[in-house]
């Protein structure tokens, strides 16, 4: 112990640690001022010239560490990677001064992560940014989650790159860094079930319906799957169980799920899988099915809306010879559009029907009806009249089509979805819209898929499940940022 403080002793005498006054600190921090400035306008012999002379004036204090620093961050920008290194790892040395504010010590430590990543030292590289992640500097968590990320993918670890990618905000990553994101993105967050590969292999899609870990894709014309997206298991049922290949609708009522098809109804008992049909319903080509738990409604070609008792198995219609396009409960009324572009309401408690007049300027099919989470708002859209947004609270309706708003290409739409009150609206032929209070967006699939015909969304736990015509089920693991 005596001779190790004789050479500490030693050491401070030939290696003194260099104090100096609070007007050299003044000044100093005003030199590093105009070097952060050079830095931003890429005027970097400029910024090394007031480096090099700090690290000769000052070559034991903290600031020849934050030279180091910038002379590194100088070497990073330039893609001098090697010599960047050699100036960040002299810093990394010093890391322990207790002169250094913590600051400085993250920005360090975040340089070294980088370096080491761009200079193929990968195991280094992930034991730094794992070190960063209990950081204070919340944007270079999440730029460590990201390179992570990175690195996980580069090993063809999808469930953890999903993990650290599927975590960040992307609002608090810089440009270079968003399009590491959006590009990772396109692979870890997309996947799609291969309905070509399964039974009949139809890769057209008409509906889907979703409970717990299990999705329902009813087929064209190659009938139902019951896919498990979390166990990657599916079973496939088709005709003669069902009435039809061609499944148009799928919706829960009690411990059944009913399946309407180009042929009439089954339906399916979930605890036993056993199928059953409805005689009253043969025949009949069901376009869609909704239910209140009390009743189920049951839209047709031809023989209009008919309301199914679950208690009393009793049924009658409305709209008796109407072809029904789409239905929709919204507040205590069920919204019912026609193929001859006509909508009407069916107030649920005193059996009252009457045609609506919320979308006079509409002359088109409605494809597709969808509330908000609040219950004030209505999404219709249409088959060649684009988008209808419908405010309960103003009376006011608002039309985004080709003429109003140019990135829309075409207004032949087929269906809409709600995910935290943005509104997903499918079109075919050119993919798929998001609207919001912020206005309207293009919504964009992963580059590995066309999925440009789109039949139905659906938002369900976490996941958005795109039905298309010719790609199968394309999913989504949607973020809150």
């Amino acid at each position: 112990m005596k001779n190790c403080n004789i050479l500490i002793l030693f050491l401070c005498c030939v290696f003194p640690i260099q104090s100096i006054t609070i007007r050299e600190k003044i000044k100093l921090n005003g030199e590093i001022s105009k070097v952060t400035s050079f830095l931003y306008k890429n005027e970097y012999d400029n910024a090394k010239n007031i480096l090099l002379n700090i690290k000769n004036t000052y070559p034991t204090s903290e600031y020849n560490t934050i030279a180091n620093y910038f002379l590194a961050q100088i070497g990073y920008s330039t893609r001098d990677f090697y010599s960047a290194l050699y100036y960040i790892e002299l810093a990394k040395e010093e890391l322990t001064d207790n002169r250094l504010t913590p600051s400085y010590k993250e920005k360090i430590r975040m340089l070294i992560a980088l370096l080491y990543y761009e200079t193929g030292a990968t195991v280094e590289a992930e034991k730094e940014f794992q070190a960063l992640l209990g950081c204070e500097n919340i944007n270079f968590i999440e730029t460590s989650r990201l390179y992570l990320g990175l690195l996980s993918y580069e090993k063809n670890d999808l469930a953890n790159a999903r993990y650290y990618l599927l975590n960040i905000n992307p609002k608090l990553l810089h440009s270079k860094e968003k399009e590491i994101y959006h590009y990772l993105m396109n692979f870890v967050s997309w996947s799609k079930i291969e309905t070509k590969d399964i039974g009949y292999g139809d890769p057209n899609i008409c509906t889907l319906y979703a409970k717990n870990d299990v999705i329902y894709i009813g087929l064209w014309n190659g009938g139902l799957i019951r896919y498990n997206y979390i166990l990657d298991e599916y079973n496939f049922f088709h005709a003669p169980t069902l009435p039809s290949n061609e499944v148009r609708a799928v919706y829960e009522a009690g411990n059944y799920l009913w399946i309407g098809t180009n042929n009439g109804i089954a339906k399916l008992n979930k605890r036993d899988d056993t199928f059953t049909t409805i005689p009253s319903f043969e025949n009949m080509r069901i376009t869609d099915i909704y239910s209140d738990n009390n009743n189920v409604y049951i839209g047709t070609l031809g023989n209009g809306c008919i309301i199914y008792n679950l208690e009393s198995e009793e049924y009658y219609r409305i709209l008796d010879n109407a072809n029904i396009s789409v239905m929709k409960k919204f507040q205590n009324k069920l919204f019912i559009a026609t193929y001859n572009a006509k909508l009407y309401s069916f107030n649920i408690s005193n059996k009252n029907l009457k045609e609506e007049s919320l979308l006079k300027k509409n002359r088109c099919v409605i494809k597709g009806i969808q509330s908000n989470a609040d219950e004030d708002t209505l999404c219709f859209v249409t088959y060649g009249g684009g988008i209808f947004l419908y405010n309960d609270r103003t009376k006011k309706v608002k039309n985004y089509n080709q003429k109003n708003y140019p990135e829309i290409t075409n207004d032949y739409f087929m269906t809409a979805a709600e995910n935290e009150n943005i509104f997903y609206c499918g079109s075919l032929g050119n993919g798929i819209y998001s609207l919001d209070n912020e206005g309207l967006h293009k919504f964009s699939v992963s580059d590995f898929y066309i999925g440009n015909d789109i039949q139905k969304i659906l938002y369900h736990c976490g996941y958005l499940f795109i039905a298309t015509l010719g790609e199968g089920v394309l999913i989504k693991k949607m973020t809150h940022n």
